[in-house]
């Protein structure tokens, strides 16, 4: 630790720090004296520097800054413009409007120096704010994936909780992913969810039923297809067409992002789904709620697709519990 006996400021020079004889955590470098008054007052002169003439112009790297200076905090700040701009600290500040007004500083000047410099409010306790810059602050996001239908699911979700955070539409086929409708900070991205980053074969069959998996043709017949409620028929579920495409673990995704929670994570990858809450790693601890589809019937539409009970297991692993359950066409 390293102490420096100098006051700080926007300037370099000699100023005039006014003490408080009875009370030395009200000293100021304010000339509009409002916590204490001029007959409790001894005004001293001390030498003044800048941030930036003490760590940027050295050389110092800054990752936090703490001010509590009885309302000198907005020109401190400017004083060290340099180094925020390039060290992008995060930032600890008494807020006191009364103190501010002894340094003749509105609330308002400080509130858009710190919004020009791309800085947003964490949280307050008491009467200190603490602000991170926008490039190092988490974001929340509700992750959709499986898109298809534009979205209604989490759409839904959204609209009925009142968590009016951006959704992450996750949709490798092209035509459902274009008529994704994106409404203010929503981000869309054409890709498949997979166990590793790269590229991965895609099955498309019936929209909304599209696959990394195969179907299992040889037993179709025992399967009753959700959309006509009758036993399912060979041609409907071939594939019409197989496509290399990009694919990408959801935990790289996350990072990518810099998703600190996903208050709602919706998967609907056609008997994959197990796979893609697999490739959160430990990043599912950043999940509030998920809701997956599973295959209830004793038939598996697609091969080599995750059971209900390998769900649950690996949910119960994670510290999750199962709220409910909605049955789905014909299960």
């Amino acid at each position: 630790v390293t102490s420096v006996n100098k006051g700080l400021s926007n300037i370099e020079g000699i100023m005039k720090l006014n003490v408080c004889k009875d009370h030395l955590g009200l000293n100021t470098l304010g000339e509009n004296l409002q916590r204490f008054g001029w007959e409790q007052c001894v005004p001293v002169d001390i030498e003044v520097t800048t941030l930036d003439k003490e760590f940027f112009d050295k050389g110092i790297h800054v990752d936090y800054i703490k001010i509590d200076t009885e309302g000198s905090e907005y020109n401190i700040l400017k004083g060290g413009l340099k180094l925020i701009e390039k060290c992008k600290p995060d930032i600890q500040l008494e807020w006191n409007k009364t103190n501010m007004s002894q340094c003749n500083v509105h609330e308002n000047e400080l509130k858009m120096f710190l919004l020009d410099l791309d800085y947003v409010f964490i949280s307050m306790k008491n009467e200190e704010k603490l602000y991170k810059h926008r490039s190092k602050c988490g974001v929340k996001m509700i992750v959709d994936v499986g898109s298809s239908w534009n979205g209604h699911v989490t759409r839904g979700w959204r609209q009925k909780s009142g968590k009016n955070y951006p959704i992450l539409f996750i949709e490798p086929d092209l035509q459902a992913f274009n008529r994704l409708v994106i409404e203010n900070d929503d981000k869309k991205l054409p890709l498949v969810i997979n166990s590793y980053d790269g590229k991965i074969n895609f099955n498309f069959y019936q929209e909304g039923t599209h696959s990394v998996l195969d179907t299992n043709l040889d037993k179709i017949g025992d399967f009753i297809d959700g959309y006509t409620g009758k036993s399912a028929r060979k041609e409907d579920w071939t594939a019409k067409k197989s496509e290399l495409l990009d694919c990408k673990r959801l935990d790289t995704i996350v990072k990518e992002y810099n998703i600190t929670n996903i208050p709602f994570l919706k998967i609907d990858a056609q008997g994959f789904d197990l796979e893609v809450i697999k490739s959160l790693g430990d990043y599912i601890n950043i999940v509030d709620i998920l809701e997956c589809e599973v295959q209830l019937d004793n038939f598996d539409l697609y091969k080599n697709a995750s059971k209900k009970e390998e769900v649950l297991e690996y949910m119960n692993e994670k510290g999750f519990v199962l709220l409910g359950a909605t049955k789905q066409t014909y299960d």
